[in-house]
């Protein structure tokens, strides 16, 4: 009988061992996903961030291709004011010269 009663003490003690080494390793488990949901939340915070950068960036261009087509725009114009400014300085080159003495 005590024989008997040992090794029921011997599996009792297994199975403390086994619950204690199942514990430790849910703890870890459950650490380690604490972990992973705390990088997630960063990852998608930063992800969130690199979307307004770039939504930003994507609107700084839009308004420098904007304000280029107005340069191109204006600088068009001075080279026509320019053309003009030339034709009429021949103009009156040429009227000038029919009043010389």
């Amino acid at each position: 009988m005590k024989k008997g009663i040992n090794k029921i003490n011997e599996f009792m003690q297994m199975i403390a061992s086994s619950v204690e080494e199942q514990s430790s390793a849910t703890n870890e488990i459950s650490q380690n996903i604490s972990l992973s949901s705390k990088n997630i939340t960063e990852s998608t915070i930063n992800l969130t961030q690199n979307s307004i950068a770039t939504q930003n960036i994507a609107k700084d261009i839009a308004e420098l291709d904007i304000s280029t087509k107005e340069i191109s725009i204006n600088s068009n114009k001075v080279n026509e004011k320019s053309q003009e400014l030339s034709d009429l300085s021949s103009h009156l080159s040429r009227l000038i010269e029919k009043f010389k003495i």
